[in-house]
């Protein structure tokens, strides 16, 4: 078998990698979006994140914090220090979160998340939803959002935004 057939052969056999999910096309985001310049940290706001959060990923930001002990800074030095060192090890688990502007981005491009607009910049909404994608990815807590089940909504929601585009453009 030439070289050509046999890399042609493997790429069938263990498929092409996905693309990220484009996190702006999901439904809900690009209007929250929108919305983050002139309305976030309103109560409204927060409301809406948070029913987005559990409609994409089944969890809020709330879920992807370790659970620690009702009083536990009452408690004794060396039990502190234990739940502290459980808090550390929890949050060990999301390192994308931590990642540094220039490599947010990328780190969740690898996790599957594309978190940026139509022109590639990171959406103002990230550090809402970040940590909800890692867990999700990870397997830490929530679900991945289901693509092809959202794929007609999706598909229903390019096409009204390419007809506004065409209209304005119409107007000009």
């Amino acid at each position: 078998m030439s070289r050509k057939h046999w890399a042609a052969d493997w790429a069938k056999r263990i498929g092409k990698p996905s693309a990220p999910i484009k996190v702006i096309r999901l439904p809900g985001f690009k209007s929250l979006e929108d919305r983050s310049l002139w309305e976030m940290g309103t109560p409204d706001f927060d409301n809406d994140v948070n029913t987005l959060s559990l409609r994409t990923f089944g969890i809020t930001v709330e879920d992807t914090y370790f659970p620690a002990p009702m009083g536990w800074r009452d408690f004794a030095i060396e039990r502190q220090w234990e739940v502290e060192q459980k808090i550390g090890d929890h949050e060990a688990r999301f390192p994308a979160y931590y990642a540094g502007e220039d490599q947010i981005i990328e780190q969740f491009k690898k996790l599957g998340f594309d978190f940026t607009d139509d022109h590639g910049k990171p959406l103002r909404i990230l550090e809402l939803f970040c940590r909800q994608a890692e867990a999700a990815a990870r397997g830490i807590a929530g679900r991945r959002p289901e693509v092809a089940a959202l794929d007609a909504e999706i598909w229903g929601n390019d096409l009204e935004e390419q007809a506004r585009q065409w209209k304005d453009a119409r107007r000009r």
